[in-house]
């Protein structure tokens, strides 16, 4: 049985179906995160978990009882916030002792658990400080020890390192992967970064218009989303995807766009359907030099509209016949520029196919 089960919850706002009918399951001790776009009910969902938003239809179930009508105060969850939330006026000791002495707690019972709290977030030297005299980092890092002393079923956490500079969201992400293995705590992740959802999760739930599209590890996700939308929104760069026409001929497949034919010859599986259909590829998947495992050659050469350079590689922006914009990342040796003629090799392997008309996968090699 499952530690955390949402089962075909659903919310409204006004006539706004936000979340439409979602159900999921966490296992105890897991670190389930949960990913997507902007406004897609993410957020919403994780508050209907913490009480903190009403739930119209569905149950949620926490170690074996439903705690619908259950206050935000008595579910034993703790919930981590963007904002760090804290007690200007407190100190670092008693803003992590706060919610404790709010149960009613003795300063004798708590004080050890706030000791070895502090002392496993790097937070021993800065106890008697006040947060206007703290970093950004140390700021999220209280806010972690808050909900760490109090010991609760399950941690919730909304978007909590959005606000750091990028240097600091490293750190923090490895800091809090750490700190979870140690406390081997069940906890769910909020984030619109899906670099985030890759790094830190056991399993991710994309989530899309109040739906999830898909739940897996990261790495199944990455390599057989279910999806169109999955595939370009895991991924950094994304998924190149382009609608075309698959065609078999006596050699294989060709892949027409606007009736020129992009690629030839490509050998699929039998039951691979000829006609209209969305091809996908990833931009470590294409080379712009004619290597192995990269064996199929573009029918036509292609302009670089821009090059990227990110140090040991570089991403080329390629214009595919003014109908799509693909990147290719680049590892090996060329020179590239702006403006330059190639054409594109590709690990057939590696190519996915989503329908037209619903975006699912229709077949992968």
């Amino acid at each position: 049985m499952a530690y955390i089960e949402i089962q075909k919850v659903r919310k409204t706002f006004g006539k706004t179906k936000v979340i439409k009918g979602v159900s999921l399951e966490v296992q105890k001790g897991e670190f389930l995160v949960l990913v997507g776009p902007s406004g897609c009910g993410k957020s919403t969902l994780l508050r209907m978990i913490a009480g903190l938003e009403s739930i119209d239809e569905g149950i949620i179930v926490i170690d074996g009882d439903v705690i619908n009508t259950i206050p935000p105060k008595n579910r034993d969850i703790a919930m981590v916030f963007q904002n760090y939330a804290l007690y200007p006026h407190m100190s670092v000791y008693n803003n992590l002792a706060f919610g404790l002495k709010v149960k009613g707690g003795k300063k004798k019972e708590y004080h050890q658990k706030i000791i070895d709290t502090a002392q496993i977030l790097g937070l021993s030297e800065l106890l008697e400080r006040k947060p206007k005299q703290l970093s950004g980092g140390q700021k999220q890092r209280i806010a972690l020890g808050r909900a760490i002393v109090r010991n609760p079923k399950a941690f919730l956490f909304d978007e909590p390192l959005s606000n750091l500079d990028a240097k600091l969201r490293v750190k923090m992400r490895a800091d809090l992967l750490r700190l979870h293995r140690q406390q081997k705590s069940t906890s769910i992740y909020v984030t619109h970064d899906q670099v985030e959802a890759m790094t830190m999760a056991d399993r991710v739930a994309i989530i899309h218009e109040g739906t999830i599209q898909q739940i897996d590890t990261p790495l199944n996700v990455y390599n057989t989303p279910a999806n169109q939308f999955v595939a370009e929104f895991i991924g950094s760069p994304p998924m190149n995807t382009i609608s075309g026409e698959l065609q078999k001929k006596e050699g294989g497949f060709s892949f027409l766009v606007d009736n020129k034919v992009l690629f030839e010859n490509l050998r699929f599986p039998n039951d691979l359907p000829e006609g209209k259909i969305i091809l996908g590829i990833r931009p470590e998947n294409i080379s712009l030099q004619p290597e192995s495992p990269f064996l199929f050659e573009s029918k036509t050469s292609f302009q670089i509209d821009l090059i990227e350079h990110m140090g040991d590689f570089s991403y080329a922006h390629i214009d595919i016949d003014g109908v799509k914009n693909w990147i290719v990342k680049n590892t090996g040796m060329q020179q590239l520029t702006d403006g330059m003629t190639t054409k594109m090799y590709i690990d057939a392997g590696r190519l996915h196919f989503f329908d037209t008309d619903t975006g699912k996968t229709s077949g992968e090699m």
